[in-house]
């Protein structure tokens, strides 16, 4: 069975990422299965985060694409997910990216549709990605992070996320990926749920201020 890394970084004030851990922990059936939540020094974590499954580390981290480098670097899984902190994973969420990539070998990453959720947890509309291509990377600027699953073969040939991007180093990412020729599979469910809350920035309000570029190298 391929094992499987959850990654959430967070800077320890969300109100809803205990929901998050939640949403992982019942998932972890593998031996060596992981959720790594990265904080910055000095931040504690509630007594429930006990499962031994979890790892929680305190790291100084210079930004978000940072944070998530800082987790990929400590785990030694087959696959890898990425948990925002104010998000959550639906219930069969991870058995079905592992059995996907089980049958697929031939596949260098997954992603997904997620459901709408508000702060009391009530979700709404089903929102379904994109095909990714190199085009639609680079037109749309998605982020599907929280719907975005990779296997470790991956991370080792493009590389970790550069860190010196703010905001889209997910679509960087991806377009180094879409460059060197790998293989995203869209999953035509909802495996997660994007929560809309007035302190996530993120959801749809924020314009980003840095740029990637514009064609391939």
């Amino acid at each position: 069975m391929l094992s499987l890394s959850v990654i959430t970084p967070t800077l320890g004030k969300n109100r809803f990422l205990a929901d998050a851990v939640r949403s992982v922990t019942p998932q972890l059936t593998c031996n060596n299965d992981e959720h790594w939540v990265i904080a910055p020094d000095g931040v504690e974590f509630p007594a429930e985060f006990n499962h031994e499954s979890l790892k929680l580390v305190h790291a100084c981290e210079a930004g978000p694409a940072d944070a998530f480098n800082q987790g990929i670097g400590r785990s030694s899984a087959d696959l890898l997910g990425f948990l925002c902190d104010d998000d959550r994973y639906e219930a069969d969420a991870l058995h079905t990216v592992r059995e996907t990539f089980e049958a697929r070998p031939e596949i260098d990453a997954i992603y997904c549709g997620y459901h709408k959720i508000d702060e009391s947890g009530a979700t709404s509309v089903v929102k379904m990605p994109r095909k990714l291509t190199f085009s639609s990377i680079l037109k749309n600027q998605p982020d599907p992070l929280t719907g975005l699953f990779v296997r470790r073969a991956l991370i080792d040939s493009v590389g970790p996320l550069d860190p010196s991007l703010r905001y889209r180093f997910w679509q960087e990412w991806l377009l180094r990926g879409a460059i060197g020729g790998k293989r995203f599979l869209r999953l035509k469910k909802h495996l997660y749920g994007k929560r809309r809350h007035r302190d996530n920035r993120l959801f749809g309000g924020l314009e980003p201020d840095d740029a990637v570029a514009s064609s391939p190298a």
